[in-house]
């Protein structure tokens, strides 16, 4: 039991090292417009600026092509204290940005529905339904795979075993069936001592008529000397 216990606590350190080392990705989440591209590529520029004069190994010829996207001509040249302040205000932009985002987005599709209706490939008002329609299939999408990609964090699986042969085990991922199950194990456990031949009839009522004897009470505070260690048997569910 001690070695499945030790098994068992490397498995979880070992996950919860990887989910700090891995990066949090959360694309997707805010609605894509060519100006909130733009300002995020301002942020990445002058995050990587302050990593590189803080010591980080971020390659220069890097910080100037991303920084050439952005216009943002010889940043490296520029102190630290200037560079933060210019990450400051290019999150601030960012943010007022974000906020309108999903009416810049609607903005942003009537544009490209404009933009294809004038090539003459179809009307404007079928082209709006088509990017329309391929904006709700995405959002669908996208919350389908939100709710069902898989959970590494923690178990999702329980085995609930009340016949003792392997074939009859049986796994589930029920909330119900998996809460019934922790309660018929733990009321195994607590109450495993009820079939004492002390807690039954007559015993009970006899140790109960009983008075106390003042060598037997003497004899318990004193502390016990050789004690048999037995391991302890715990159940895995």
């Amino acid at each position: 039991m001690a070695t499945l216990n030790k098994l068992d606590n490397s498995i979880t350190n070992s996950i919860l090292y990887a989910e700090k080392k891995c990066r949090k990705l959360k694309s997707g989440s805010v609605p894509y417009t060519p100006e909130l591209n733009n300002a995020g590529k301002i942020i990445n520029v002058w995050n990587n600026v302050i990593r590189k004069k803080k010591g980080c190994n971020i390659s220069s010829t890097y910080i100037k092509r991303i920084g050439k996207k952005v216009s943002i001509v010889n940043p490296m040249s520029i102190s630290l204290a200037t560079c933060e302040k210019e990450r400051k205000l290019a999150f601030a932009a960012y943010r007022k940005l974000k906020n309108d985002a999903i009416t810049s987005r609607k903005q942003f599709i009537e544009e490209l529905a404009r933009q294809q209706s004038a090539r003459g490939n179809e009307s404007l008002s079928n082209a709006i339904q088509r990017i329309n329609r391929n904006e709700e299939m995405r959002e669908s999408y996208r919350r389908i795979k939100n709710v069902t990609k898989p959970f590494y964090g923690a178990t999702e699986r329980v085995l609930i075993s009340n016949n003792k042969k392997p074939g009859e085990e049986k796994v589930t991922t029920k909330k119900i069936e998996i809460e019934k199950a922790l309660c018929t194990e733990n009321k195994k456990k607590f109450t495993a001592a009820y079939s004492s031949p002390f807690l039954q009839e007559p015993l009970i009522t006899q140790l109960e008529q009983l008075p106390p004897q003042p060598q037997q009470m003497q004899s318990c505070k004193e502390p016990l000397k050789q004690i048999n260690h037995f391991p302890k048997q715990q159940k895995i569910i």
